[in-house]
């Protein structure tokens, strides 16, 4: 018997917990308080393979900053948050500060992404595609329109076709039902992803224009 667990948010990452419990990892949960008897890393390399889908928005992390200032101040809180329980914090910062801000004035869209503020409501942040899976918005309902629909309608697709089949594209890679076949990622070249846009889906083999790799770069030198 196959079954398919979705979670959005904190849900996506309980599926991904209960993949890597050896209680759960080939079945269903067991808690028995050692559900995780081993570091997560540990538990990563011995869990059973798995199909997995995993995304997120244009502007994944602008909801969690929601109130912070557009100002020095906000962008300081930024910055400890994201060199939190590293060793090296300082030298961190104004790495980050150098990477994705640099003469930015505040204004500036780079400086809003590096610390968000007020953003407007336009940006697609975390939760937004909630909507695309069940015309409810988890910050309103917009206008269904010709586009939106059509959207919706691949958007559905690809998600009933991974629960089904394990795999986005339908029963066979071969004869896609998507417009555009979403190809899965590799060792070679972990940052390619499906993009679900206004127009047809692509696949894009530079997410976020590199920034989400850089930032673990820098993690990871400084941790």
């Amino acid at each position: 018997m196959n079954v398919t667990l979705m979670g959005k948010s904190a849900g996506a990452a309980s599926v991904d917990l209960l993949h890597l419990s050896p209680h759960s990892t080939k079945v269903g949960p067991c808690l028995d308080g050692d559900l995780f008897p081993e570091p997560l890393d540990v538990l990563r390399a011995r869990a059973t393979a798995k199909p997995f889908i995993t995304g997120v928005t244009k502007e994944e992390g602008l909801l969690m900053m929601v109130g912070r200032q557009s100002t020095p101040e906000g962008l300081e809180e930024t910055l400890m948050d994201a060199t939190r329980d590293c060793q090296e914090i300082d030298a961190m910062k104004c790495e980050l500060r150098g990477r994705f801000i640099g003469d930015t004035k505040q204004d500036d869209p780079a400086y809003m992404r590096a610390q968000a503020g007020n953003y407007p409501s336009a940006y697609t942040t975390h939760a937004c595609e909630i909507f695309y899976l069940f015309k409810k918005g988890a910050f309103g309902d917009p206008e269904i329109n010709v586009t939106e629909k059509r959207v919706m309608n691949i958007f559905t697709s690809a998600f009933t076709n991974f629960a089904k089949f394990g795999n986005p594209n339908g029963s066979d890679d071969a004869t896609s039902a998507l417009p555009v076949q979403w190809d899965s990622i590799t060792e070679e070249n972990p940052a390619l992803s499906y993009v679900f846009t206004s127009e047809e889906p692509k696949m894009c083999t530079d997410l976020f224009e590199g920034r989400t790799a850089f930032f673990i770069d820098i993690r990871n030198k400084y941790k």
